[in-house]
């Protein structure tokens, strides 16, 4: 291949069997924005490309300013090359210019002495595929190039989510604001922080009904690179199951600066195993080390799992990066309970890089930290990348009903304590006749639980004293923090309290109720 002819197309979704470049100089790297989401500033020629783009494609496209320079950086790298860089290396570059969308699409053209017809064929050759390829919101940029060889590069990227401002540089404990909005809505979102390699946390995102977000939160107080997620979520009715997706990952300095040198994984990854039928076991085996060295016992597994990750695979391919709604159906129909449930699907250009990329996901950590998590991978190449598609439950096996009733009393009196009520007594009578109603709703999958009959029940059996106050819940046991109608109960001062809880058919699904009063 001539350098004065160079041309490269990839789509990073199952892209090339070319190895890719790694060796990025300190020169390509390109300067560091000291902020995500800074604010866009025309280009001309990045505004020619988006004038030829017709159809709906031209709806979805975005000039984004910080993927100029990744561009730029891009086509030195492949002129010089001869091949694409690596997806790994790219994303690093997109966080170095302040860019969270991740990588779509790429394409290079290096001409000996291009001429301004050269260049309107090649931009009309582009804006050709993206009218064509384009089919959800993207940011891109156009950037010429210089080197070894001059030339323009196009690079695309995700993006459903865009921010404002965002400092990258924080210190340890500094209260920070992510503010932006969503292009595709109708989904909650979820904001997940890694404080360290032991602790994720979870804020809930309020969305206004254009999509705009705004979310206060903590940076984390240990230094180092820190790691940033934003999940959509749009649960299941019926299972609760969530289908969660990454919207956007990026990292944050904390009490450090941004590093010079990209992670060695990045530049000098470990060679794939020899044999493809090695590949999912040295996937399971990177997620035990990681386990181990946090205390916590390898994932388990699960024969009805593995076909279930496989037939995944064969139906969604690459398409589950999106999520996979039907997997709660799916795990219903093998007679399968669980308390949270993912199907995901990654890529990557080495097995190596697809581990540490999970790793960094807060939301991949977190389910690593869960205490008892089953995990079905099936991994494949296609053309040069590494596929992975995994089947994820935390809890499978039907819930034990008095450690998840004595889980949430607990709870209840802890918060009790911290709102500086009265403690909570158990009443052993009344235990037995609020598990029956809360066993009756979940056996027949009610959509409500009703117990205005409760009271008479209660002096039908020669119970004493009164109800006070009562709640019901259902969700998925994991959902999140103490329910707001619990809480509401824990304000009376009222001092005698029953829990039930009971897992339903459907996976995710928990009925939990709570009566206070002062019965005896």
């Amino acid at each position: 291949m001539r350098a004065s002819a160079l041309l490269v197309v990839v789509a990073f979704a199952g892209c090339t069997s070319v190895s890719p470049a790694r060796r990025v100089p300190d020169a390509a790297l390109g300067a560091v924005a000291p902020h995500y989401g800074a604010t866009n500033v025309g280009d001309p020629l990045s505004a020619q490309l988006y004038a030829k783009v017709s159809g709906k494609a031209a709806g979805l496209l975005r000039y984004e300013a910080g993927l100029a320079p990744v561009a730029t950086s891009v086509g030195r790298l492949t002129a010089e090359n001869g091949v694409l860089p690596a997806t790994s290396v790219l994303q690093w570059l997109f966080w170095r210019a302040g860019v969270v969308g991740a990588p779509l699409q790429t394409r290079v053209r290096a001409f000996s002495a291009p001429g301004d017809a050269q260049l309107e064929a090649e931009l009309q050759t582009w804006a050709d595929e993206l009218s064509k390829d384009v089919t959800r919101p993207t940011a891109f940029a156009i950037a010429t190039f210089d080197g070894k060889a001059g030339g323009v590069a196009l690079v695309t990227a995700d993006d459903e989510v865009r921010l404002t401002e965002l400092a990258r540089d924080v210190a340890p404990g500094a209260q920070l604001e992510l503010r932006g909005s969503l292009t595709v809505t109708g989904e909650t979102l979820e904001l997940l922080v890694a404080d360290d390699d032991r602790q994720v946390r979870a804020l809930e995102v309020p969305v206004d009904a254009n999509g705009g977000f705004s979310v206060k939160f903590t940076a984390p107080t240990s230094p180092g690179l820190r790691f940033v997620e934003l999940l959509g979520n749009s649960p299941d009715a019926r299972t609760h199951i969530s289908n969660r997706r990454s919207l956007a990952l990026f990292p944050l300095s904390v009490g450090t600066a941004v590093p010079d040198a990209l992670p060695e994984w990045v530049t000098s990854p470990k060679p794939n195993p020899s044999r493809r039928d090695q590949f999912a076991e040295g996937l399971m085996r990177a997620y035990a080390e990681e386990r181990r060295r946090l205390g916590l016992t390898a994932p388990l597994s699960d024969s009805r799992l593995e076909p279930l990750a496989a037939q995944l695979a064969g139906m969604r391919g690459v398409s589950g990066m999106r999520g996979d709604e039907n997997l709660a159906e799916f795990l219903a129909s093998r007679g399968l309970v669980s308390r949270e449930a993912w199907a995901r699907f990654s890529a990557a250009d080495t097995l190596d890089e697809l581990v540490q990329e999970t790793l960094l996901r807060p939301s991949w950590r977190r389910v690593l930290l869960s205490d008892q998590v089953y995990i079905a991978p099936v991994l494949a190449q296609q053309e040069g990348r590494v596929m992975a598609w995994e089947v994820v439950v935390v809890s499978m096996p039907a819930l034990d009903a008095n450690a998840e009733s004595q889980k949430l009393l607990s709870t209840l009196a802890q918060k009790r304590r911290e709102l500086g009520g009265p403690p909570l007594e158990q009443v052993a009578s009344v235990q037995p006749l609020l598990q029956a109603f809360v066993d009756a709703a979940c056996r027949d999958d009610a959509d409500d639980l009703e117990l205005q009959n409760l009271a008479r029940e209660l002096q039908a059996r020669g119970i004493r004293g009164g109800l006070m106050g009562n709640a019901v819940h259902r969700a998925s046991v994991n959902d999140g923090p103490l329910p707001e109608e619990f809480v509401d109960l824990l304000t009376t001062k009222y001092p005698r309290v029953a829990v039930a809880t009971c897992q339903a058919e459907g996976p995710g699904l928990q009925w939990s109720a709570v009566l206070v009063g002062d019965f005896q």
